[in-house]
């Protein structure tokens, strides 16, 4: 099952997408009013779609050509109708339930893209720390304070924690969907960086790094770095086997290297997992004063 995931996240939004296109493209209504509740429906569904999916799976610039299909269609619809190119084949019956269908989805639709758009605004107690990495762009694979943006830290202790992917020149996080190899992945092997000053509590990095789609259930975190910085105590995990370069009671700068990206842990693909605590209870990340959610991205250069 490991190994479809990467497979799911790559399709489903495509599939997704052309369902609401198709939709939008066949709306066959001589009214305003019918034609509306097609236009909203089917706008919420691509809306959720450009905001949430992971479209690092496949290509994360596929979600702007998402919209531009979308935006050709809604114009095609439109045209169809004033012209009166349509006809109306349904009874009043018929168009009605349509219309109610239209706005059950819609108001499901702009309820998840709601909770979507308030995970960018992080709460009061956030931390601000730098950004772990210094060179490339990295996408945010989930993050955020609801399950819409952040749906498998969701019900876990760390059910704010973020996923962090690096983007090659093609928009993807890996060469392919789902390659076999962990050098494919873009960010696997790329030194993380301290988001802070701070003293290291603990750390592993005697686990190998699983292929991609094993997983360790057994040791979930894999390799990791806690540290401690003021307040907060930060986690990383699912480091590279002998990659961690900071011992337990060290002080540490910020910038300063602590360990590579790996695979270790229960994770199916490599990726950095970092999570903040304070007084036991989770809270949420902010880098270098940038809120951060699904989709994002965050490109920073060695000066």
């Amino acid at each position: 099952m490991d190994v479809v995931v990467p497979y799911i996240f790559a399709l489903y939004p495509l599939l997704l997408a052309a369902a609401a296109i198709f939709c939008m493209y066949k709306a066959n209504s001589h009214y305003w009013e019918n034609w509306i509740s097609f236009l909203l429906a089917t706008s919420s569904v691509i809306l959720f779609v450009y905001l949430t999916s992971p479209w690092v799976f496949i290509s994360y610039y596929l979600r702007y050509l998402i919209l531009v299909a979308f935006a050709v269609v809604v114009v095609y619809s439109y045209f169809k109708m004033i012209l009166g190119i349509s006809k109306v084949e349904e009874d009043d019956r018929t168009t009605k339930a349509v219309s109610v269908v239209s706005v059950v989805v819609f108001l499901v639709f702009i309820a998840l893209n709601t909770f979507a758009i308030m995970s960018r605004y992080p709460s009061d107690n956030s931390v601000n720390v730098a950004f772990p990495f210094k060179s490339g762009s990295y996408y945010v694979l989930q993050s955020g304070n609801n399950f819409v943006t952040n749906p498998f830290h969701a019900m876990e202790d760390s059910n704010q924690a973020t996923d962090i992917v690096k983007l090659n020149a093609f928009g993807n996080r890996a060469l392919g969907i789902s390659p076999s190899q962990l050098d494919s992945y873009a960010i696997f092997g790329d030194v993380i960086y301290s988001p802070c000053d701070g003293e290291v509590l603990l750390t592993r990095d005697d686990l190998p790094d699983n292929l991609p789609g094993d997983t360790d259930t057994v040791q979930p975190k894999g390799n990791y770095v806690l540290m401690k910085c003021n307040n907060t105590e930060l986690l990383l995990v699912h480091l590279k086997q002998d990659s961690v370069k900071v011992n337990i009671g060290e002080m540490v700068d910020t910038g300063q290297a602590l360990a590579e990206v790996g695979n270790s842990g229960n994770t199916i693909e490599p990726h950095l997992h970092i999570s903040a605590m304070q007084d036991n209870k989770p809270v949420e990340l902010v880098f270098d004063a940038q809120a951060v959610s699904i989709n994002t991205i965050i490109k920073v250069s060695d000066k």
